[in-house]
Formats: C-alpha cells, structure tokens, sequence
C-alpha cells in the first residue's frame, strides 16, 4: 500500500517539529536563567571568618594523610610496651650484666639498669640470692 504525503501533512509535521523544538529551547533558556551570581554580590555576606578560606581557594576540607608531628611519650606510655619473656638458666650475674642460657640453647646477655627488679617466690631479693644454674624467669624491654 502506498502512502502519498500531501504538501499540507509534511508541513503539518515540520510545523509540530519546529514547535516542540522551540519549546525544549526555552525550557533549557529557563534553566540556565537559574544559574548565575548570587544577588547582591558575595556569599556568605560580610566575607568568611579570619583564618578560613573558602573550598575553591583553600581545598575541599577533606583531611589529606600526611606527617605530623610525633607525639611525646611519657612515663606512663613507655612501661605499656610489651616485655620479651624468657626462661633458662642463670650463666652469670654481676653489678653491671645478666648471661642467661635459654631453654633453645642461645646465650643471652641483659644489661642491668637502676630500675631491675629481683623477685623470688613473688618477694623482692637481692641479686646476691641467685647462683650460676638456677632456673630464672626474665621480664625485658627488647632495644
């Protein structure tokens, strides 16, 4: 079946397409129409606060990862380190050092401190107490 368009049907239909053309036109001029500067000049009126800049003068806010500076420690933080513990047997012991042979076979050497504490049977003693082949139980700090 052939279909024959007559001049006035085509221009009908340019007609409605210029039409709804025209319109989409005007819809988008009325939506730029909302976009432009803020009435009355700057915002926020009156200037941002001493010392703060505005997101597109000074970054988004978003705190970036960085170096800072390192925390002083005190007292308190260093003794929450965690103490190395070994058993074995008492090799040697004088005012300055403890040798201790752990139970693996390695010889280890402590370096005794003003803050070295002897305990025996949960009971504060004096180094004196201990000999060359007792069984020890060492609490350190690792260096």
């Amino acid at each position: 079946m052939n279909t024959i368009y007559n001049e006035s049907m085509l221009s009908f239909w340019v007609r409605r397409f210029c039409l709804l053309w025209s319109l989409a036109l005007l819809w988008e001029m009325a939506g730029f129409a909302q976009m432009g500067p803020y009435p009355g000049g700057q915002y926020p009126p009156g200037g941002y606060p001493p010392g703060r800049l505005p997101p597109s003068v000074g970054g988004t806010g978003i705190p970036r990862p960085g170096r800072r500076n390192p925390k002083k420690t005190s007292p308190a933080d260093k003794t929450s380190e965690p103490l190395l513990n070994l058993s074995g047997k008492l090799r040697k012991i004088d005012d300055a050092s403890i040798v201790v042979e752990a139970q693996d076979t390695r010889i280890l050497n402590f370096k005794r401190t003003d803050a070295t504490k002897f305990l025996r049977d949960a009971k504060e003693s004096k180094p004196a107490d201990f000999h060359p082949g007792d069984q020890v139980l060492i609490e350190a700090k690792q260096d």
